[in-house]
């Protein structure tokens, strides 16, 4: 059986303008992703994203992939 690859981090969220009010103790299922710029800053260069490493999550010139939802590539965040 693999190990459970385990990160940890910090970030606030703000669930009250999204209708959300997850309790301490509560998993919720998320991507994150970081975008990386060219030397020139004007267009993005690469992407990448934790725990989801479907061809979407690479994608950086097209727009219906780049805004796809895949929940079955999700992590698991526990909430604080």
């Amino acid at each position: 059986m693999p190990h459970a690859l385990r990160q940890a981090a910090g970030r606030p969220i703000n669930y009250g303008n999204r209708g959300l009010a997850p309790k301490p103790g509560a998993k919720i299922a998320l991507v994150v992703g970081y975008l990386f710029g060219n030397s020139e800053g004007t267009t993005v260069a690469a992407r990448a994203c934790w725990q989801s490493n479907s061809f979407t999550a690479n994608v950086t010139n097209d727009i219906p992939l780049e805004s796809r939802l895949e929940p079955a590539e999700w992590g698991e965040a526990l909430v604080e």
